[in-house]
This record gives structure tokens, sequence and C-alpha cells, in this order.
């Protein structure tokens, strides 16, 4: 049996649904499918179809399957930390957890505080194992093991792939596009290299709970480029307002925000009311003939809840129920109290563009259009040119006191110096 072996280490957690299992922890049955795709795509040059007509050709695959013919293993020697993503909201006055009906069944659950960039478990009973998910990390590194009886395929892996750029671009587990299940190898494997990408930046920690804190600086920097933010106080007063920068960038091209598009449509009284009441409502104000569907090319949203208008709006196109991200975040801790999350930016599936939904709003519907182009990549160099963004006039100095401010400046300073790098390098 010939046998390649490589030491990970995880980073984040992984957010897993067998969590009470022995065992759970990175699962064979994910990893490979993923790193067959990534070896295939590396023999064909770049193309996979190419790679797997060259497995075939030396008998590389396992019959009439596009899966190479090895095994993954992976030996854990440590008992995995078990905890709880969600906090349960407790009565301020008397000091009692909280709970809820849930619509569905008319199941007493406990009420759960969200967390940054999960949503997964909030209408989940906790107490239930069969559907809440929990958090699964591992302190120490693990083994990963290749094993296969083909002495040429083994050869082919051990002298060709780049496992260090398997793991760099790759998490695993549920939310895994915004740096959750990150694994990397570890320092002193053979495998190992430092991770390149051309857009990265560091999170120093001040609090104890590492990981909320940096899932929440994620969450709010990825808000910046799709939604933008609107944090309100409990007297319902902006104390945080960040517009949405994938909203200016088209808007640079002359095409309507679809937000825009669907406040005509379905809150039109609302739209003319918030216009009129707001400084500076270029995000209300500017129309254009040309209305596409934008926003979700950072990710597919086919029902979205509109609280404040009491709305639930869908979007549906026959061929598409799920759409990724097309960019991923990689956090890798390189301290006791330090993070660097670096930004992989990937190339969005044509199947993706130019293509038609139904927006619909109970009775009501119309229709929009994602653009026939778009590269994220494009959007980034953009967006860090500072005739096109600035910061500190984006948003307005009655909100350079908020820490978010402050997070969010330290992160496009960082991302600014990475285009200047990338840049330079040329």
């Amino acid at each position: 049996m010939n046998r390649l072996t490589i030491q990970l280490r995880q980073h984040t957690p992984l957010i897993h649904f067998q969590h009470d299992q022995a065992g759970a922890t990175l699962r064979a049955t994910e990893v490979k499918p993923k790193l067959d795709k990534f070896i295939l795509t590396n023999l064909g040059n770049g193309n996979f179809n190419k790679g797997v007509e060259e497995a075939k050709k030396n008998k590389w695959l396992i019959s009439n399957t596009e899966a190479l013919d090895f095994k993954l293993r992976f030996t854990v020697t440590e008992k995995p930390d078990i905890s709880e993503i969600n906090k349960i909201k407790v009565d301020r006055k008397t000091g009692l957890e909280k709970t809820k009906t849930r619509k569905e069944d008319g199941r007493e659950i406990k009420d759960l505080n969200s967390y940054p960039l999960y949503f997964g478990n909030l209408d989940k009973d906790i107490e239930d194992n069969s559907e809440y998910r929990r958090f699964i990390f591992l302190k120490n590194p693990f083994q990963m093991e290749i094993f296969t009886f083909q002495s040429s395929l083994i050869k082919e892996i051990r002298e060709k792939v780049n496992f260090a750029l398997f793991f760099a671009q790759n998490n695993f587990g549920s939310r895994q596009s915004k740096g959750f299940g990150s694994f990397y190898i570890e320092k002193g494997d053979a495998n190992y290299n430092s991770i390149e990408s051309n857009y990265r930046f560091t999170i120093d920690m001040s609090k104890h709970d590492n990981w909320h804190q940096l899932f929440d600086t994620i969450d709010i920097f990825y808000k910046t480029l799709r939604s933008g933010i609107n944090l309100k106080n409990r007297n319902r007063e902006t104390i945080f307002y960040f517009k949405s920068l994938l909203f200016l960038y088209f808007k640079n091209k002359n095409i309507q925000w679809d937000k825009k598009s669907i406040k005509e449509h379905f809150l039109r009284s609302d739209l003319e009311k918030q216009t009129r009441d707001h400084n500076n409502p270029d995000i209300l104000e500017f129309q254009s003939k040309e209305k596409k569907l934008v926003k979700d090319l950072l990710g597919l949203s086919t029902n979205e809840s509109w609280r404040s208008y009491s709305k639930n709006i869908e979007k549906a196109n026959d061929n598409i129920d799920r759409f990724k991200s097309p960019i991923t975040f990689k956090p890798v801790k390189t301290s006791e109290k330090r993070f660097t999350v670096y930004i992989f930016l990937n190339t969005i599936d044509p199947n993706f563009l130019d293509q038609q939904f139904e927006i619909r709003d109970r009775n009501k519907t119309f229709h929009l259009s994602t653009p026939a182009l778009f590269y994220v990549n494009d959007l980034f160099e953009w967006i860090l040119n500072k005739e096109n963004f600035d910061i500190t006039t984006h948003v307005e100095a009655r909100f350079h006191a908020h820490t978010q401010f402050n997070t969010l400046r330290n992160i496009y300073l960082q991302l600014s110096d990475n285009l200047n790098e990338k840049n330079n390098d040329k």
C-alpha cells in the first residue's frame, strides 16, 4: 500500500450536524470529492474534463466514476471540543430564559440569539441533538492520510499536487465560504507553504470569545460589500450607516439597485417618504432604465424577510435555487490573539449571469435579470481606487466614533495596501 500523510491544524470551528457522534470532525466524504476535483483540474492544466480523460488513460479512476482511486482517512487522537453556537435569550427583568412557539409545529423551544453569519439554528430546538448544530473544534494537529495500491497515482499526487493551495482555497462544513471550518497544513509539514492571496487583513482580538469577534468582523465587512449597514438603537435611531459598495459600483455603470426596484413595485409610498426624509438619498433617488438583480451576485437569497415593512420577498428561477458567494474567507490563527483573513475571489458561474428571476410579494410579481457580465475582482479593484471610494467621506462624520467605523477603516486600509503590492509586482 502506498501512503502519503499530511499534518493539519484546525483554525475555526466546524458547524457539524453529527456533533453527537464519535469522530464528528472533518469527514473524508466531504473532503475527497473536493480533492478529486482539485487534482483532476490540476492534471488537465486547469481543465477538469481533460484531467478526467488523462486519469482514465492512466487507469487512476474508480471504474465508471470521476473519483480517483485512493482512500482518505483522518486520524484524531483527542476528543474534540463541542460548544454551543447560540446563547439563549434571557428576560432582563426576571432573569429567566426566553421561549417561543415554533410556527411549523407549535413546539415550545428556547429563543436563541443570532450568531454572525450563521442563522441555521434560530428556529431549531437547542435541546434536540437531531436538529440543532454545534461547533466542533480540535485544539491539536491531526493527520490526513492518502493511501492507494496505485504507485503511479501516489507519485503523481506527491510530486504535483499543491495541498497548501487546496486547503487555502477550501473550508468545510456549513457556511464554509464565510470562514467556518477552516483547516490548514501545520507548519513543519513538508507540504506547508505560506498562503498567497491578493487580499487579506488581520484582526487583533480583544474579546474573550475570539470566534464571535472574528465572524462578527467578517460579517460587517461582507455587509459593506453586499447589502450595506443600517444599525439602529432601541429607539429605532440610526447609530451607524454604511452604503453598499455594490450599489456604488453598479450606479457607476448606470444600473439601478434592485432594492429600489423592489420598493418601486411593492413599497412605493414608503420609498417616497424615505426619499423626502433622508439627507443623503442617492441610494433612494438614483434611478435608471437599466434595472438588474445585482445584490445576489454575491450570494443568492431566495427568501428575504423585510422586517421593517412586514414583507417577505421571494426570488424564483426554475433552474436556480442556490448560488454560492464568489467570495471565500479563509481565517488562519497566527498567534493567540490574532487572525489573518485571506480573501479568495472566484469566477462566477456563467449559468447565473443574464438569468431572469421572478420577484414575488404574495400575489404581486415582477421580473429582474442578473447582469450579463460581472467579475468580482473588478469590484474589488474599483472599490480600492480612492477616486471611487474613501471610507472617511463615504461614512458620515457623525458615525466615525462608532466601533464599526474604526474596524472597517482598518480593514480597507489593509486591502488598499494589498492592491498597491499587487500593482507593484506587475
